[in-house]
């Protein structure tokens, strides 16, 4: 009778003549740590030295990890395709990465971070800028030109993002927008708060007639909006932000990071990377970080003076 097997456990095959031979074969082997070389074969060099140095050269005339300054290289190697799939699924993140970690002004300044920078200036908006974004400032017409002499920069208030935040996104908050106005007013600024048209209708705003009365003074600028039978829409607010901060050469007020924005024109990501300035409430308290930037990127006076 045939014996039977316990459940869970394979019965094993019984060696044949082939798997004995290979068993032998794979016994008999010997790891070969030996590396025979050939004129095929070279030699690895260690790090730290040059390999097209010359044999009559010193060790104190090497000079180990020192960084190729060669434009050529540097080109070749930016321009070079990575190899194994790792580095392809990491370079965007890499590139990512370094554009966060060092923004347009430090990037040609150090390739590390450095708190000790001072900026005594921002970048300016170009005319090929300018012509660059002819498709955004088409919709625009200024016969008075504006002096870009140095001294204090207009201040443009993204309203709806100020008035929410001082009510804690509870409401439109009419008092916040006329809190941050006089701030600005009493350190010599002109301000103007862009808010949309139909937060001038009853129910829209905590107080719509100090809003008003704002208007009418000058302090608010209205975005467009439509209000027909069935439907209501309104014109995008952030571009209008951006484009009088490009057009006035202005600083802008706002906790908004204008992500959607930044591709549209280079004159938009210059004004996004460099000048616009977050704030914080407590209470009726409108307070400026002094680093908007953090600690490697310009000052609070830097943004809102131009030199």
């Amino acid at each position: 009778m045939r014996p039977r097997t316990k459940p869970g456990r394979v019965k094993k095959r019984p060696m044949t003549k082939s798997r004995n031979i290979l068993s032998r074969v794979k016994r008999n082997r010997r790891p070969q740590n030996k590396i025979i070389r050939t004129s095929k074969t070279r030699r690895k060099p260690r790090p730290g030295r040059n390999p097209c140095a010359s044999p009559s050269s010193t060790s104190s005339d090497i000079q180990p990890n020192l960084p190729v300054h060669s434009p050529n290289l540097e080109q070749s190697q930016q321009t070079r395709r990575p190899g194994t799939l790792f580095e392809r699924i990491t370079q965007p993140f890499k590139k990512f990465r370094d554009t966060l970690r060092f923004p347009y002004y430090l990037r040609s300044m150090s390739s590390t971070p450095s708190t000790d920078i001072i900026f005594d200036s921002l970048p300016a908006i170009t005319s090929s800028d300018r012509k660059r974004t002819s498709f955004y400032t088409s919709n625009t017409y200024n016969p008075n030109k504006e002096k870009r002499s140095p001294g204090k920069r207009m201040v443009i208030i993204d309203g709806s993002n100020v008035a929410y935040a001082h009510s804690c996104n509870k409401f439109f908050s009419v008092k916040g927008i006329d809190i941050a106005l006089q701030y600005f007013e009493r350190i010599g600024h002109e301000a103007k708060a862009v808010v949309p048209q139909h937060r001038l209708r009853k129910f829209a705003a905590s107080d719509p007639q100090l809003l008003a009365a704002l208007h009418r003074q000058g302090k608010i600028v209205l975005t467009p909006c439509k209000n027909l039978p069935g439907k209501s829409t309104a014109s995008y607010d952030d571009r209008f932000i951006l484009q009088l901060a490009v057009e006035f050469d202005a600083a802008v007020v706002s906790n908004d990071n204008f992500n959607d924005l930044i591709n549209e024109s280079p004159a938009f990501k210059k004004v996004i990377e460099s000048r616009v300035i977050g704030y914080t409430w407590c209470k009726d308290m409108f307070m400026l970080p002094k680093d908007p930037y953090g600690r490697s990127g310009p000052n609070l006076a830097t943004i809102l003076n131009r030199s």
